[in-house]
């Protein structure tokens, strides 16, 4: 993420950042504990082959920035832009709505 956005860093000149925040999946983790995220997508096993999980999870975190109550239309609107080639899009799902009730608390 850069900013409050999500990016795809393979795409982003260093130099283009400049002084934004960039958090990756790994500024995700604090301490020793995963992200909310990174839990509900092991629990709802939204993380099969691994292949899109970074750019899912970075997603989902930007989203749930913005939206800390998405309904499952705004998810499934705002993670069409994330390709999942083992078709686990409704696993995804559930975990990003799991995510966003516990960090609602």
């Amino acid at each position: 993420m850069i900013g409050k956005e999500a990016a795809r860093s393979c795409v982003v000149p260093v130099g283009a950042v400049g002084a934004a925040q960039v958090i990756t999946i790994e500024g995700l983790v604090k301490g020793k504990r995963l992200h909310a995220l990174q839990n509900a997508f092991l629990a709802e096993q939204a993380a099969q082959c691994g292949y899109c999980s970074s750019g899912m999870l970075m997603a989902a975190k930007a989203l749930l920035d913005r939206n800390p109550d998405p309904d499952e239309a705004t998810i499934r609107r705002e993670m069409t832009g994330q390709k999942c080639r083992c078709g686990v899009h409704n696993r995804i799902v559930r975990a990003i709505q799991r995510a966003a009730k516990e960090l609602r608390g």
